[in-house]
């Protein structure tokens, strides 16, 4: 289905030259007469976010890396009594790690401040698309992103979303907005290595934190079509060169000839309850990895105690289990690590068995 307007978001980290590539695909549309009148309209995340919230944001997350060091070793502590007395309290374990975003009591207003903003710029571009498809809005809208509503009546409009989008659920939500309104749907991916965007952002004139460029750099979830179909229409681009420039033009323009039906309500329905299946699912793993750290902290004290291997601290032991368990607990909230099919709509008596067996073998791995 054709449509008249793309939705594109770029997506890489911050130094892997988005916004370069923005400003060159807007002076390519403007050099180019084959399509009609058609108009780029660049919304950068730069400067819709004050970077100066980034570094806020860091030095929170820092504080809070450094109270979760603090607790690491209280509750190593706790697990080496629980374990050595065999007592019959229940053990206890480190709080969920929490997402880059921010979720925790420490420094609340800045994760709010930063969830508010991204949560608003989602808003006015739902109100963008609107504008563009009734040519009816808010007057609200034109003042936040600065762009001139007379200069949106082109044939054929491209919004360009120069961000990060380093999870695949930032991602999910634009591509809804984009089928709610039958747009198209395009992200261009930036691939770079942490190390070349740490070079490419330290010689911009205001650059992002070098922590944050590594912190994303770690949690990145590259788009795979071959995984979710929705993300099919994307375009890997290495490199900034013309040639990247023109493949990036190519992906764009072919987006057009492949708008998006909107979504029906049944449909809606069907997302919302796998979002509560999930969060099921994240919480049933969350309490069995609970009693899989009690075992196999109690298990590996007896390898040391029985001479199979070197002996450790029981608070060292502790936390680097515990250390495990977060880190699965983070992949299953992100995505990153697929629930077998048979366990991916809910845990029940019948297989939570192999779903415990499941969470072993993970933990196992992150050792």
């Amino acid at each position: 289905m054709e449509t008249n307007v793309v939705l594109v978001l770029l997506v890489g980290l911050p130094g892997s030259g988005k916004t370069k590539l923005c400003k060159a695909l807007k002076a390519l549309s403007e050099e180019t007469e084959n399509f009609g009148k058609l108009v780029l309209a660049h919304v950068c995340y730069d400067k819709l976010i004050p970077l100066s919230v980034q570094r806020e944001f860091v030095e929170q997350k820092k504080s809070e890396e450094k109270s979760g060091k603090d607790r690491n070793r209280t509750d190593g502590e706790n697990c080496e009594i629980t374990v050595e007395n065999e007592s019959t309290k229940e053990l206890k374990t480190m709080d969920e790690e929490k997402d880059f975003e921010g979720d925790g009591n420490e420094g609340q207003s800045i994760s709010e401040d930063w969830k508010s903003a991204r949560l608003k710029i989602h808003s006015q571009v739902d109100q963008l698309l609107h504008f563009i498809n009734t040519r009816r809005t808010e007057s609200s809208v034109e003042d936040f992103f600065g762009i001139p509503f007379g200069a949106l009546e082109g044939d054929m409009c491209v919004i360009l979303l120069d961000d990060n989008f380093y999870y695949r659920s930032m991602r999910y939500e634009f591509y809804q907005l984009a089928r709610r309104h039958s747009a198209a749907f395009c992200q261009l991916y930036m691939e770079c290595s942490v190390e070349e965007a740490m070079q490419h952002n330290s010689m911009r004139e205001e650059s992002v934190p070098a922590e944050v460029v590594i912190t994303m750099g770690a949690r990145l979830q590259p788009p795979q079509p071959h995984l979710h179909p929705w993300e099919a229409n994307t375009c890997v681009l290495q490199g900034q060169g013309e040639g990247q420039v023109r493949q990036a033009w190519s992906a764009v323009v072919q987006a057009f000839q492949h708008g998006l039906t909107p979504v029906e309500d049944r449909e809606e329905e069907v997302a919302e309850a796998r979002r509560r299946c999930s969060q099921s699912v994240v919480h049933q793993a969350d309490l069995s990895l609970r009693a899989i750290v009690k075992h196999l902290i109690k298990k590996e004290l007896q390898k040391a105690s029985d001479g199979e291997r070197d002996s450790l601290p029981a608070s060292q032991v502790a936390a680097r289990i515990n250390s495990a368990r977060q880190a699965v607990l983070a992949d299953l909230r992100e995505g990153v690590l697929e629930v077998l099919s048979c366990l991916a709509d809910a845990i029940t008596k019948d297989n939570r068995q192999e779903f415990d067996a499941f969470l072993e073998v993970e933990m196992k791995k992150k050792l």
